[in-house]
């Protein structure tokens, strides 16, 4: 799995979208091409999440998926990969989880 989608810019894309949108400036139409694309920004990352849950469920069977819907919601998409290499080496997941919590400081 290599994720190209950095969460923090996504966010930051959308984010700047919804400023422009607030502030109620431009044409209607304007406003309307940019509620689409926060909807479409958002729906993609939100697909991505689903996603990285879904693969982490495989991973643990066993595990509570309160807590990994927690995890997965809550860590960045960019550290997917590190994630699941932790896990790979016997690291619990959520030891792997605060490992890239101390380590990027999210």
């Amino acid at each position: 799995m290599h994720n190209k989608i950095n969460e923090k810019e996504h966010r930051a894309k959308i984010n700047n979208l919804l400023g422009k949108i607030d502030s109620g400036q431009g044409h209607p139409l304007e406003i309307s091409i940019m509620t689409k694309e926060v909807i479409k920004l958002e729906s993609e990352l939100q697909d991505l999440k689903l996603e990285f849950r879904k693969k982490v469920i495989e991973l643990l069977p066993g595990e509570s998926p309160s807590e990994i819907y927690k995890i997965t919601q809550t860590l960045p998409l960019e550290y997917q990969e590190e994630y699941f290499l932790l896990l790979s080496e016997g690291v619990s997941f959520d030891s792997a989880f605060q490992q890239l919590k101390i380590k990027y400081n999210f």
